[in-house]
């Protein structure tokens, strides 16, 4: 561009100059719009698979020859990316990606291959707004399986010893098809498994299992220990495309049988001969103790009935012992008449047992429940509604507020004085708080006699009130009153506060 300061008049025999100035700017640029690509990657095979590192996708543009466009995606992270230099105005913009390779053997798919589909939105148009947006979506699936099946394994281990025992880790396994290969793989007990997958279908294929070595000294056998293997279904089993075959092997270790050991069983059973109800234990604690080579007090605990229980692999010939553990006696037996019941133990046949080489030795444990015979003293309950020996206390009074009691000494047994009433306890009865004229009754009751028993009266003013007196089965008005629990007639006292 040139800028002209305008005519210029000459002169003869003068010099006369001017400035052209010449200034060279950018023409504006065309105007023109942006394209997003966005891609989307989605796996359907419902488990890890391997995702290309970037994706290539293609954007055409119409309008002039406008260039082809490459994009670059980072995956598997899903993202988009503004393709560069503006596209022209008008344009309408499509997008393309090659091809993708698929992937064989994947495990999510069973062994199968998966393949990826590609979609593509669009077109669009480019206007000078907002950025243009096109999605590629690529989605992975697991083809359609064929000529391919699944075997699962499952290991199931059961220790039949009695006594601990070392179990491996995995077991080793071999799977023999008619159609090969015949992989080998490792179970490990539990419900998980193992499982093998692209075996040819259909196939005929058996488990079998490594050998498992016995145990020369089990704990719970006192003695060897070996494995018995069982297959569930029966070998061989029938691998079908697409399916999924399970195969499982239990594993079973128990005692191998001894040539010089034998077994003691013990029964229990239980008599009540106490003409009333009685709570009988579930089981009763016992020992068993063997010579020369043990065991030595073992617990066991044997039920009620002819099952009983058997203590196995003991060195023959020995002697045993069957010791039990003295139960307790009933205190309140309902069929004692409130008295109390004891246990007598019979063994048949009496101890000590011979244990013999291969054979089941059997001692019968007998417990009877008899009522105890009352002993001078003893105060038995002669029925539902009195429970031992008792002295009856009530105590009266016309004014108050002082808190007036009657101790007890010994304190009585079972139950609280009856009526129970606040704050009453086993060793006082009390009457306190009303200003009215009232009194309170108590029982104290004793499963023994404890004669004599000595009550006493207090007040919670110190010294007891000028008037106190005892009447009934006391008289007088010292503070103690010494009387005897009795079964029959029991003496009856009665505390008089003014």
């Amino acid at each position: 561009m040139a800028s002209n300061p305008g005519p210029l008049t000459v002169q003869v025999a003068q010099t006369t100059g001017t400035i052209i100035t010449n200034t060279l700017t950018c023409d504006k640029a065309p105007a023109g719009g942006h394209l997003t690509v966005y891609k989307v990657v989605v796996n359907s095979t419902g488990g890890a698979a391997p995702i290309p590192p970037v994706f290539n996708v293609t954007a055409h543009c119409t309008l002039g020859g406008a260039p082809t466009l490459h994009v670059t995606l980072p995956a598997p992270a899903n993202g988009g990316v503004s393709a560069a230099p503006p596209v022209a105005l008008g344009s309408t913009c499509s997008i393309t990606e090659g091809p993708l390779p698929s992937i064989a053997n994947l495990p999510a798919c069973k062994g199968a291959t998966a393949s990826w589909t590609k979609s593509y939105s669009g077109p669009v148009t480019i206007s000078g707004g907002a950025a243009a947006t096109l999605t590629a979506t690529n989605t992975l699936r697991c083809d359609p399986s064929s000529n391919t099946g699944s075997l699962k394994v499952i290991k199931s281990v059961v220790n039949a010893t009695g006594g601990p025992a070392p179990i491996p880790a995995t077991f080793g396994m071999t799977a023999t098809c008619t159609t090969g290969p015949n992989p080998a793989f490792a179970v490990a007990p539990g419900a998980t498994g193992t499982t093998v997958n692209g075996i040819a279908a259909p196939n005929q294929c058996a488990v079998s299992e490594e050998r498992l070595f016995p145990i020369a000294m089990a704990e719970g056998c006192r003695g060897p220990a070996s494995w018995t293997t069982a297959y569930s279904p029966a070998q061989p089993v029938a691998i079908t495309a697409g399916g999924t075959t399970t195969v499982t092997v239990r594993n079973t270790l128990t005692c191998d049988k001894p040539t010089n050991v034998g077994s003691l069983r013990v029964i229990k059973s239980v008599a009540n001969s106490t003409g009333g109800p009685v709570t009988m234990p579930a089981a009763f604690a016992m020992t068993v103790t063997c010579t020369p080579s043990g065991p030595t007090n073992q617990p066991i605990s044997v039920p009620q009935g002819s099952t009983g229980t058997t203590v196995s692999g003991i060195a023959a010939p020995s002697q045993c012992t069957v010791t039990e553990t003295p139960l307790a006696s009933i205190l309140h037996a309902e069929g004692c008449q409130g008295g109390s019941a004891s246990w007598s133990t019979a063994y048949s046949p009496a101890q000590t047992v011979a244990i013999t080489a291969g054979g089941t030795t059997t001692v019968a444990v007998r417990n009877t429940l008899t009522c105890d015979k009352p002993t001078s003293g003893d105060c038995p309950n002669p029925g539902m509604s009195t429970i031992g020996c008792r002295v009856t206390v009530t105590i009266k009074r016309s004014k108050g507020p002082n808190i007036y009691s009657v101790l007890a000494s010994p304190a009585a047994t079972s139950p609280t004085p009856t009526p129970n009433i606040a704050p009453s306890t086993s060793a006082s009865c009390v009457i306190a708080g009303m200003a009215m004229i009232n009194h309170v009754a108590c029982w104290f009751n004793y499963s023994t006699n404890p004669t004599p028993v000595t009550l006493t009266a207090t007040s919670s003013a110190g010294a007891l009130p000028a008037g106190f007196f005892w009447s009934g089965a006391c008289s007088g008005s010292s503070p103690t009153c010494p009387v005897s629990a009795k079964l029959i007639m029991p003496p009856s006292v009665i505390a008089n506060f003014p």
